[in-house]
């Protein structure tokens, strides 16, 4: 089959062509997306905010000031806000569990809470957001506040705990020290009043200091053989020699004062430490403080409708698409000018809009009137004359008018289709009164003897007819019928005198309908006839049964001059139209070209929606905006 390449009319075409395809998806969707919002349980959420001073301690040793790391505190307290040692504590201030909880409870209740609470370092701040999501909004208020409370009086006894502990340590070391240095100065005492040392071990250790410093300052200045040099050197090793002689008992001595010294020197800065800790312990300090607390919520934000809709609408139009795509491809029957013309070889004649007629025409009337007035109303050239519908069917005359004289002339001329219900015999009846319009002499032949309906639709007897003619039952005269009996039968007197043209037109109805009648169609006689007609009338149109259910058309296929097909877009498969074509190729009849029957305003292509814009100055009334939008939805445009 041969292919083209979508362009953006195409996409157009098929959108109005499966709108109700889109809409239906679209509402389908939506309905299902609203469904599905209202059964959600609202879901509240509400935040307080807490701030968390800076962790030091009151030692204020410069190591942990150093390592102290906003980034890495602030990650850490968001844990605690969730550990399970707070939110226990939370769930027994908010009454959810008591001391004769089970531990299944406990943990029921704190995994619930878990759920609903969520934290949220406040950008690069040490600041930090507890959210709590409920589908109470009242719960979500209270456990927020409650769970800030909890939050902060837990780092506040932890936070004191660990100074009590502190300052507990130092005391007990200074109670330490304190007895040490009273018990080096007992001995350095006691050793002083024995007599036996009498402290010259520090005047010569001070001494040895002295040389030794200056020693220092001279080698800055003088080399190792300068004689003050020398002299220094051998001071030194005098003075050394001397304390290696001291005895024992002045080595001791001095011990006991170097222990006194350093246990001052321990005892003052515990002291020191230990008053500071008092001070830090009546302090109380405060880690986390309460920046604001949570507000009741007073709107969900889940579900969120507006997104929800969002959501539904986008997918809905999305699903649309894709299934009118489907359709499509999925779809046998052409509906494109191109298509028909590529796919068969054969040109396209005519492009007839889909006729809607105004139900409150048919009001009051029975069932068989109704369906009369239905058919006489398709009948458009006459009761329409001004409409796009009529237009189209001129088109369509004027179309088989220049083919006509390209390809010599073509008097008789057979109208049928693939299959039923695809127009022919509308078709047909106003051709030949589009043709008769013109002043061209034409006979409208129903030779649809199975199903005719011609002699319905311009209000005159079947009987009689050709099938009547044919077997000699009744003269060609008295069967054929003209602008009288169509006054007589029904047809609306004002739009025949409105109208010039329908003397010109002279109809022969089906007649008797034989029970086997393609024995009527082989006969002589209908050759014959049809032979005389060339000669009386310039235009002979006859209507005839569709293509592949019977084989009338292609018995009279032999008899004509040319078959114009009509199908109808978007019902019946291109298979069909195919397989009804090589029929009538293969009985040698001569194909004309085939007319497009019932396109609606989404069918039509747009380079041929001038039938529907075009002509709109020849209706009497032009419709406001409203109904033109609804005709496009429906597809009842005019």
């Amino acid at each position: 089959m041969p292919q083209y390449e979508l362009n953006i009319r195409d996409y157009l075409r098929i959108i109005r062509r499966r709108r109700w395809t889109i809409i239906f998806s679209f509402v389908l969707v939506l309905l299902l997306t609203i469904f599905y919002t209202n059964q959600q349980t609202p879901v509240y959420q509400t935040s307080t905010m807490v701030k968390i001073e800076q962790r030091t301690t009151f030692t204020g040793l410069l190591a942990e000031y150093f390592s102290y790391n906003p980034g890495d505190v602030i990650a850490t307290e968001q844990n605690i806000i969730t550990s399970y040692k707070v939110l226990e504590e939370l769930s027994r201030r908010m009454g959810l569990i008591n001391e004769n909880s089970s531990y299944q409870e406990i943990e029921k209740e704190v995994n619930a809470l878990v759920g609903m609470v969520s934290t949220q370092r406040v950008e690069t701040s040490n600041a930090i957001r507890i959210k709590v999501t409920s589908d109470n909004p009242a719960k979500a208020a209270a456990v927020a506040n409650t769970l800030a409370k909890v939050y902060a009086d837990i780092s506040f006894e932890e936070r004191n705990k660990e100074t009590a502990e502190a300052r507990r340590f130092i005391e007990d070391q200074l109670i330490l020290v304190e007895s040490k240095l009273q018990n080096a100065e007992e001995n350095l005492r006691r050793f002083q009043e024995s007599g036996k040392a009498s402290g010259s071990e520090i005047l010569l250790r001070d001494k040895l200091s002295n040389l030794k410093l200056q020693l220092s300052t001279f080698l800055d200045k003088y080399t190792e053989k300068h004689p003050l040099v020398i002299k220094l050197r051998e001071q030194i090793q005098d003075m050394e020699e001397k304390l290696k002689d001291l005895p024992s008992e002045e080595i001791e001595l001095s011990r006991l004062k170097r222990e006194v010294s350093m246990n001052e020197g321990s005892y003052d800065l515990l002291n020191k430490k230990y008053k500071e800790a008092l001070i830090t312990e009546s302090q109380k300090f405060e880690p986390v403080i309460i920046l604001n607390p949570a507000p009741e919520p007073t709107s969900p934000i889940k579900p969120n409708k507006p997104l929800n809709m969002i959501v539904g609408t986008v997918v809905g139009l999305m699903l649309g698409f894709v299934f009118a795509s489907v359709r499509e491809n999925l779809d046998t029957s052409i509906g494109t000018i191109e298509e028909v013309e590529e796919y068969l070889r054969i040109p396209v004649l005519g492009l007839i809009p889909h006729i809607y007629v105004d139900k409150k025409r048919f009001k009051g009337l029975n069932p068989h009137e109704e369906k009369t007035a239905r058919l006489q109303a398709n009948l458009v050239l006459q009761y329409d004359p001004k409409s796009v519908f009529a237009e189209a069917y001129r088109a369509l005359q004027t179309n088989i008018k220049i083919v006509r004289i390209k390809e010599g002339e073509k008097k008789v001329i057979l109208i049928t289709s693939a299959t039923i219900n695809e127009g022919k015999t509308i078709t047909a009846a106003n051709y030949a009164v589009a043709t008769a319009q013109t002043g061209a002499r034409v006979l409208l032949i129903d030779m649809d003897l199975r199903k005719p309906i011609l002699h319905r639709i311009f209000g005159v007897q079947r009987e009689p007819g050709i099938t009547d003619v044919l077997i000699g039952n009744a003269k060609l005269e008295e069967s054929t019928k003209g602008v009288s009996d169509f006054l007589v039968g029904g047809l609306d007197v004002d739009s025949l005198l409105r109208i010039p043209g329908i003397e010109n037109l002279k109809l022969l109805p089906a007649g008797f309908m034989p029970p086997n009648p393609t024995t009527l169609l082989n006969s002589e006689e209908l050759r014959e006839l049809l032979q005389r007609f060339k000669n009386e009338f310039d235009l002979i149109v006859l209507d005839c049964p569709p293509v592949l259910p019977v084989a009338d058309a292609i018995i009279l296929g032999d008899m004509v001059d040319a078959v114009l097909l009509v199908y109808q877009v978007g019902r019946v498969a291109r298979g069909a139209l195919r397989r009804a074509s090589t029929q009538l190729t293969n009985a040698n009849v001569s194909i004309l070209g085939v007319v497009l029957n019932k396109i609606t305003a989404a069918e039509m292509e747009m380079g041929h929606a001038y039938y529907y814009y075009y002509y709109k100055s020849y209706k009497e009334e032009s419709k406001n905006w409203w109904d033109n939008f609804k005709g496009w939805i429906t597809g009842k445009r005019a």
